[in-house]
């Protein structure tokens, strides 16, 4: 069966099927029947937060977030999901660019449309378009930088060199991980042997210049992203082989790209090496070459991919990391396509057949996912931790509320350790002061580096204490003793929703508040910048 029978000038449907998707996820934004009920994440919280302060960097990752918050939070009246309304611009542009890369690729509109569709209806991105995440951009940028480099390749104009590296640096400003873009690119034009070319080093100075303000944010604060990354990987520490993380990262790939896509993607790597192998083509360097085409998506895939693979296998990592590679990963399923035009009939039903299950599937996944609060409600599972992801969004709003009649009767400044705490807080008590109590000199999160309480706060300054940890009649009363140590005034305030409150539906913790002042002079004479939280492990 040849190929355009699989999709026989299907582009207006497709188009329709791709608009209709971007329209839901716009609409279960704000629609309090889906995801429009869940409250904020905490980071997105903590991005929310970064908007009120634009700067060229914070601590955990570039600015690009903070600003599209910025945009968003001014088109909207409240602190709410409406906050996250770009997000299905970010995935519809990324979209916009998968299928006029896979034009580029196969000159078929029927096949481009139908890789565009592949992309919007992955779990990925279906998750991707309802929260405020880095990663909708960073696919977005990514999309955009693989379409010029691709036309850069193709035509080898500065133009699109250049466009290349100004899209590469917005990556950059928007997640670090766009720099195993620059690594794949570096790759292939060394298999290439194109780095003898000014034009690939002019696109790099480019993205240089337009990743600047981050690198000079980092470097007068001494680096705390990069201290961090590798704190979240475990690579600063000594080195041991997890083959659990490592079998949870693969599958949570087979999960987030679709188990039938990824069947399908296999049969695509078999395909191109028995080709090759074969000789079956003489390597050219025009794009239009299939082999070519092949190995230009295989070296965006493979070294990001396998990169991943080893760091969860050394390290920790979360199974988003590797999102990107989902981009050349339909586009390369599309293009393997185009060229099985002479396949038999009964494999080429197989294929159709797994097209049809993957798009299935995915639309089924849709379904579930924006009406995952709606379902967990209905079968009592809203307060199980362990089956519920919304729950970390549950109790800070409350705790908010609680606690605005005592600030509000002394204006305290909000003090914890919690860096959920801290950053919810943040945002639903402004402008209230929230600072955080430095352990060590070790950073932790964004308020260590840029809200840490100071002496001169703790002598002279109110302080609301919150504590989240187990709590009972023992350590609570050792808790009193601990502050009145420090402190001359210290009351517990006692709220009835504060002592009931479970904050993401943990029921190991319990939430303690205390308001303290007037430092005694023994420790205001040693400039006490010392630990409230340390070794209160009650």
């Amino acid at each position: 069966m040849n190929i355009k029978n699989i999709v026989p000038k299907l582009t207006a449907l497709l188009t329709l099927t791709i608009t209709l998707f971007i329209c839901i996820k716009f609409y279960s934004i704000f629609s309090n029947d889906l995801l429009g009920q869940v409250a904020l994440a905490t980071d997105e919280i903590q991005y929310l937060f970064w908007s009120k302060q634009l700067e060229f960097g914070y601590f955990s990752k570039p600015p690009f977030i903070a600003l599209v918050l910025r945009v968003s939070s001014e088109l909207c009246t409240e602190t709410g999901p409406c906050v996250r309304v770009l997000q299905p611009l970010a995935i519809t542009v990324a979209t916009f660019f998968v299928i006029a890369t896979t034009h580029l690729f196969t000159k078929s509109l029927n096949l481009s449309f139908l890789a565009g569709l592949l992309f919007i209806s992955l779990p990925l991105i279906t998750f991707y378009s309802q929260f405020a995440t880095t990663d909708a951009w960073l696919l977005c940028f990514w999309s955009v930088s693989f379409f010029c480099f691709a036309n850069a390749i193709y035509s080898d104009r500065l133009y699109w060199w250049l466009t290349c590296g100004v899209f590469i640096g917005l990556g950059l400003l928007t997640k670090y991980s766009m720099m195993f873009f620059l690594i794949s690119a570096f790759i292939f034009l060394i298999s290439t042997k194109s780095l003898s070319s000014y034009k690939p080093w002019l696109s790099l100075v480019t993205v240089l210049l337009v990743f600047s303000p981050n690198i000079f944010w980092n470097i007068s604060l001494e680096f705390p992203t990069l201290q961090h990354h590798l704190e979240m990987t475990a690579i600063d520490q000594s080195i041991s082989l997890n083959f659990s993380s490592l079998l949870e990262f693969f599958l949570g790939q087979l999960i987030v790209l679709n188990p039938i896509f990824f069947v399908l993607f296999v049969f695509t790597c078999i395909f191109y090496f028995k080709r090759r192998r074969a000789k079956v083509n003489v390597f050219k360097r025009e794009l239009e070459n299939s082999t070519r085409k092949f190995e230009l998506l295989f070296y965006f895939i493979f070294p990001f991919f396998f990169s991943i693979l080893v760091l969860s296998l050394i390290g920790e990592t979360e199974i988003n990391w590797a999102s990107p590679i989902s981009i050349c990963f339909c586009i390369l399923i599309v293009v393997w396509l185009k060229d099985c035009q002479q396949l038999p009939q009964f494999r080429s039903s197989l294929v159709n057949t797994a097209l049809g299950l993957g798009i299935t599937l995915n639309v089924l996944f849709l379904i579930l996912f924006l009406n995952g609060p709606k379902l967990l409600r209905y079968h009592g599972l809203e307060n199980n931790i362990n089956l519920n992801p919304y729950a970390q969004v549950y109790g800070y709003q409350e705790l908010a509320n609680a606690l605005k009649p005592t600030l509000e009767k002394h204006n305290p400044i909000i003090v914890s350790d919690d860096r959920n705490i801290l950053a919810n807080l943040s945002v639903y008590l402004h402008p209230f002061k929230v600072k955080t109590q430095k352990n060590a000199a070790k950073i932790d999160h964004h308020w260590d580096l840029m809200y840490a309480l100071s002496p001169d706060e703790i002598a002279t300054k109110e302080l609301l204490i919150i504590f989240h940890q187990p709590i009972n009649e023992d350590s609570l009363a050792r808790l009193k003793l601990r502050l009145a140590s420090k402190f001359k005034k210290v009351t517990l305030i006692r709220d009835e929703v504060i002592s009931n409150l479970k904050l993401a539906r943990n029921k190991e913790k319990g939430i303690m508040v205390f308001l303290v002042s007037n430092i005694k002079p023994l420790n205001l004479l040693k400039k006490i910048n010392a630990d409230i939280y340390s070794n209160s492990s009650f």
